[in-house]
């Protein structure tokens, strides 16, 4: 019902112009979207099998021109630590989230999810020049 619930949103809101923001989502959650989609015997929403979708992968951009190290993969958490943006990854962790649902700590998993939104939001915004200066 999630994924639905999902493809409904998307297939509203997003469109062939719409660009898709995430970190490290073109090597991870795209991915894992499709599979799941295809596992479940269900038709993905429109922008996962649309293959020229605007994506702006924060991970990789930060390694192609924001940094001097050499890695090809950098968290998020080290990505805004480095920006020194909020960091919220030292209060919970991605890893944690199997357990939290285990036991059934859904609103924590959601205000989790919505820090990660609000960090990403923030980085894309900086890192393509789409904010006003700041300071």
């Amino acid at each position: 019902e999630m994924l639905r619930a999902f493809r409904g949103y998307v297939d509203t809101y997003v469109d062939d112009d719409t660009e898709v923001v995430g970190h490290n989502i073109k090597w991870f959650d795209l991915r894992k979207l499709r599979h799941a989609y295809v596992r479940h015997g269900l038709y993905p929403p429109r922008f996962l099998l649309n293959r020229k979708q605007p994506v702006y992968d924060t991970m990789q951009e930060y390694t192609r021109g924001f940094t001097l190290s050499r890695k090809p993969m950098i968290g998020l958490a080290t990505m805004l630590e480095e920006f020194e943006l909020d960091n919220h990854k030292d209060i919970l962790d991605g890893a944690d989230v199997a357990d939290l649902y285990a036991e059934g700590e859904l609103d924590t998993i959601a205000r989790y999810a919505l820090l990660d939104v609000l960090a990403e939001s923030d980085a894309y915004l900086r890192m393509t020049g789409k904010h006003e200066d700041l300071t």
